[in-house]
This record gives C-alpha cells, sequence and structure tokens, in this order.
C-alpha cells in the first residue's frame, strides 16, 4: 500500500518484520541475530516516518518531535544492547529524552483543564511502581529511576489528554493513545525484570510492547 506514491509503507512493514525477527533473536538469545534486527527495526521506523509525512499533508511540529523521540530511542537501543550494565544511565538518558519529544509532541500548549483529571491517577500508578520496585534499584540509581518514571507518566498523560484535544482525529488519537500504553507497560516490564521480579519470556514480551508502542505513535502522528 502506497500514500500518493510513496514507498512508507513498504519501510513500516519492513519494521514490523525486523521487530518479529527481534523477537525471534530474544527468544532464542541470538546474539548476532538481536544486534541487526534491534537498530534495523528502529531505522525502518525512523525512515517509514518521515518518507510516509513528506508524501502527505502532517503535523510538521508533531513530525519533528515523533521523527526526535524515534531517533533518542534508537540510540537508548544502541547503548544498552552494547552493554546494559555500562551504559545504563546513557541509555537511560536517551530514552528519557525520547518521552520528552514525545510529551512536547503530543501537547502543543498547555493540555485542556478537563485532562488534568487523567494526571492524578496516571501518577498514582507510576509512584506506586516506583515504590515497589525500589528496594531493588541501587541508591546510586534511585534519582535517576524516579525522574524517568515522571517522565514516562508524563509521557502515557500526555497521549491520553489527546481525548481532550477536539482537533485530534479519532484514528490518531486511538493511535497516540494505545502507542504510548504499549511504551508504558514495555517499560514496566523491563523495570519488573531489572529491578523486581523476573517475569517468564520477560524479554520478548517486554520488545514486544516497546516496538508495537513505537509503531503506534508513528502512525499517531501520521493520522493526526
Amino acid at each position: 500500500m502506497l500514500l500518493n506514491g510513496s514507498p512508507g509503507w513498504f519501510w513500516f512493514g519492513g519494521a514490523l518484520l525486523c521487530a518479529a525477527a527481534d523477537w525471534f533473536a530474544v527468544a532464542r538469545a541470538w546474539r548476532s541475530g538481536i544486534f541487526i534486527f534491534k537498530p534495523l527495526t528502529m531505522v525502518l521506523l525512523l525512515l517509514s516516518g518521515w518518507t510516509l509525512a513528506q508524501a502527505g499533508a502532517h503535523n510538521a511540529r508533531l513530525v519533528r518531535f515523533i521523527m526526535l523521540g524515534l531517533a533518542c530511542s534508537l540510540i537508548g537501543d544502541v547503548f544498552l544492547m552494547i552493554s546494559h550494565a555500562r551504559f545504563f544511565i546513557p541509555g537511560m538518558s536517551a530514552f528519557l529524552l525520547a518521552h520528552g519529544c514525545y510529551i512536547i509532541g503530543l501537547q502543543p500548549t498547555l493540555p485542556p483543564l478537563a485532562s488534568l483529571s487523567l494526571l492524578l491517577p496516571l501518577f498514582a500508578l507510576g509512584w506506586l511502581l516506583y515504590r515497589q520496585l525500589l528496594p531493588g534499584i541501587a541508591p546510586r540509581k534511585r534519582s535517576a529511576v524516579l525522574v524517568y518514571a515522571i517522565f514516562l507518566s508524563l509521557m502515557l498523560f500526555s497521549a491520553w489528554a489527546t481525548l481532550f484535544r477536539p482537533a485530534w482525529p479519532p484514528a490518531g488519537r486511538a493511535a497516540a493513545i494505545i502507542g504510548a500504553t504499549l511504551f508504558f507497560l514495555s517499560d514496566v516490564l523491563w523495570a519488573q525484570n531489572e529491578f523486581g521480579h523476573e517475569i517468564p519470556a520477560r524479554h520478548v514480551w517486554g520488545l514486544i510492547t516497546y516496538h508495537l508502542g513505537q509503531a503506534g505513535l508513528v502512525l499517531a502522528m501520521l493520522w493526526s
């Protein structure tokens, strides 16, 4: 399927296929496959998003910040893939910047007053998760994890707050909410396995929700 002659949907499909290959590689502990397919998935998402955005009339500001968020996520992936222990803080910082880009892109102005009704329950959820994991977080990492949790919660809130912005088309709003929620779930799974109790097939489920969440945000950008 093409959009105004753009091959962007081809790249989008390729990104999903690479994501599936990465899930397989992780499930089989195929290290070479992980090093190939994990960054390639994000590169293809970047390529598809940019190509499709250029082929139609889209919100240029949202495109810019979603693209920046994807690029920061790619950098974070590379850091954590090379050495999780050595590059934990740089990798987390890259993803924190990605969440910042998504927040700014999804909420170009102060959130509508009515949307603030979502803020308290979402932050309460983030705080409860952080408190649950706190005993397993090394003291030197606690501040960084707390700041990251705040940005992650704000990213989730920014997506759900589109419910209160009539200018957002229903399809774009749904893609933003589903994408951000899956991204949030991915980080919760990652944090549970990093600092809490291990979950069966944790790495695979974390990647599935991560990749589908990022794909959802690309669709939100295109359907906004």
